[in-house]
């Protein structure tokens, strides 16, 4: 790359341009005062009005790609499969490679290097191939980076960065900064990447490690797996894919798969999560503390949990088919629900990582901002045995098979007005007031969380 060599001075520079309309555009932090830009070919490099533009061919014009249109979900999966909506994700996300595309005309192409000084402090970096590559390293600024055919890396820099290509691949590794990243037609890798972002692709995988903060990650026809560093908020959407989430802790989680199985083992702190799919089984793994309000729900599978479920009634005009069930994991104001269509629904015990989830569940229950480290691997418990979980309408127990203990609605205290209660058995002791307060629930004449707050004054009554 010694054909074409310049130096450009950067006083009262604030935006550098690189356009070519194919070629492989390089840009890279050096020492010195002065801008250095080199090609394999001839050049054309202007700096006027602040701005320093570096284009090849007198012939190129570019056509800003627009944004995916967000999918669209129904209210949940009662009110409509969640395949209709996929459909959509697919073809915004595969349209996104057409609307990533380029006008060439003319030739022009070039290899280009640019080397950024220290001393340029947080230019606004535009760098635009029509085929080719882009690769940036060590520099602080904000930046756009687009191709419509080729692959974008971005190595230990910092600031904000929008990377967008049509067909090709995203790396994004120790970036200090927001980060967007799309890409009509590959895979997105992130890495070490602590200040949130969002990602989109319409045909590709989602692999993000050392995540945190609030993120985004859409995929039309893809898997998803992301490691939470510390503590993160998530927004995970597949539409034929898996979801798979690991470590750290979440104070926001939603999971929608279209086709695909969701698995998280990260702790939850709160208030709320959701997971649903409509075409997959889903796994959880709930740590005693700061524990769950859970309620699953699901049409065709069958549901699993080490720890204690209810069958209740369901709400909505589908509430024939299918099975809803609630649970109590501690004393928790955290509300986990899981959705599925036609799969399966686990609940695992979460087995505590030494220091990591102690701390961090105690800082959540006492409202406390602390960055708790030493966050060990999630691993759940295989060997337990599945808590019962009660049929509504055989009063027996699911796998495994435990006998249910029945007892007379009659003998317990009406804990509300309303209608009487429903026909089934609950596993309680004839007259213990906790059947009263499962009834009242199975009914609908109570909420989950008044069920709870009743049951912890029985247990406190009962331990005085």
């Amino acid at each position: 790359m010694s054909e074409y060599e310049k130096r450009c001075p950067v006083e009262g520079l604030r935006r550098i341009e690189i356009k070519v309309p194919r070629g492989d555009i390089v840009l890279e932090r050096i020492s010195g005062d002065a801008i250095t830009v080199e090609s394999d070919n001839a050049l054309t490099v202007e700096q006027s009005d602040g701005t320093l533009q570096v284009s090849a061919g007198d012939q190129f014009h570019h056509r800003r790609p627009q944004r995916m249109r967000p999918p669209r979900f129904a209210s949940g999966i009662e009110h409509g499969d969640l395949g209709t909506s996929i459909g959509e994700i697919v073809s915004n996300a595969v349209e996104s490679i057409f609307k990533a595309e380029f006008h060439l005309s003319g030739f022009g192409a070039a290899d280009v290097r640019v080397g950024v000084p220290a001393v340029l402090e947080r230019p606004e970096v535009v760098a635009v191939t029509g085929a080719g590559d882009v690769a940036l390293r060590g520099v602080t600024g904000v930046f756009t980076l687009q191709t419509s055919s080729g692959d974008i890396k971005v190595y230990e820099a910092s600031g904000t960065i929008q990377a967008t290509t049509g067909m090709g691949d995203v790396e994004v590794r120790q970036f200090n900064g927001p980060v967007s990243a799309h890409t009509g037609s590959g895979d997105v890798i992130l890495e070490d990447c602590r200040n949130g972002g969002a990602v989109h692709t319409g045909s590709g995988d989602i692999q993000v490690t050392g995540i945190s903060e609030g993120w985004n990650l859409h995929t039309g026809a893809g898997n998803i797996k992301a490691h939470v560093a510390d503590e993160a908020s998530l927004e995970v959407i597949t539409g034929a894919g898996d979801a798979r989430i690991r470590d750290g802790s979440l104070n926001r989680l939603t999971v929608r798969s279209g086709s695909g199985d969701i698995e998280c083992t990260s702790l939850l702190t709160g208030p709320r999560h959701q997971l649903s799919t409509g075409h997959g089984d889903i796994t959880l793994a709930v740590a005693e503390r700061p524990g769950a309000r859970l309620q699953v729900i699901t049409r065709h599978g069958e549901v699993k949990s080490e720890y204690p479920l209810v069958m209740v009634g369901k709400q909505g005009p589908y509430s024939a088919e299918g099975a809803r069930y609630v649970g109590n994991v501690g004393d928790s104001a955290i509300d986990v629900e899981l959705r599925t269509s036609s799969g399966d629904i686990s609940i695992k015990r979460r087995v505590p990582a030494p220091t990591g989830d102690l701390e961090r569940a105690s800082a959540w229950q006492a409202g406390q901002d602390g960055e708790p480290r030493g966050m060990h691997d999630d691993v759940w418990t295989g060997d337990r045995p599945a808590s019962r979980v009660v049929s509504e309408q055989s009063g027996e127990t699911r796998e495994p098979n435990i006998p249910t203990l029945h007892s007379n609605p009659a003998d317990a205290t009406d804990l509300g007005s309303g209608s009487e209660a429903s026909s089934g058995s609950i596993t309680a002791p004839a007259g213990d007031p906790r059947l009263a307060v499962l009834e009242s629930l199975r009914s609908g004449r109570i909420t989950v969380a008044e069920a709870a707050t009743l049951l912890e004054a029985l247990s406190r009554n009962a331990q005085a």
